[in-house]
């Protein structure tokens, strides 16, 4: 994904199948799949998953925006939360590179709103329920803050 998934975009979208295409393909599919299937509920997801699950309590993500999406705006606040900069700042230039969320504005949201809403459905969601430390509505949302700062 890392490595061939800017090529394959661009493939898809010139209705190109290419190996890079097929590659992302399998590893979008099959991963998922057969973690979602052989996994308890409760350790299948984490903090970009639940957030997504928060954020279409907005209209305009169930409305405008696709499930991958928002779990890679989520990934970048879950990298943030675990203060792992390296991978953040790569996963941010992916993400700027190919279009997909870097900020709210992104989603169709604002930084000034409080996210009371988002961060209850957040929390409450059984993907938070085994985390490698505790995590808060506080946490989540000084997270997503501090995203809303770099600028890469």
């Amino acid at each position: 994904m890392v490595r061939e998934g800017k090529q394959a975009l661009e493939d898809a979208k010139a209705g190109k199948v290419s190996e890079a295409l097929v590659n992302t393909i399998l590893n979008v599919v099959v991963a998922p799949g057969v973690t979602s299937v052989s996994v308890h509920p409760d350790y299948n997801g984490g903090v970009a998953h639940a957030l997504f699950y928060g954020l279409t309590k907005r209209k305009c993500i169930e409305k405008n925006h696709l499930h991958g999406e928002v779990v890679s705006y989520g990934t970048l606040v879950n990298l943030i939360l675990d203060q792992n900069w390296d991978k953040f700042q790569k996963a941010y230039e992916r993400n700027r590179s190919i279009g997909l969320p870097v900020c709210l504005a992104d989603l169709e949201l604002d930084r000034s709103d409080s996210l009371e809403d988002v961060l209850e459905a957040t929390l409450a969601n059984q993907e938070l329920t085994h985390t490698p430390y505790p995590v808060t509505k506080e946490m989540i949302y000084h997270a997503i803050q501090e995203l809303e700062d770099y600028k890469g």
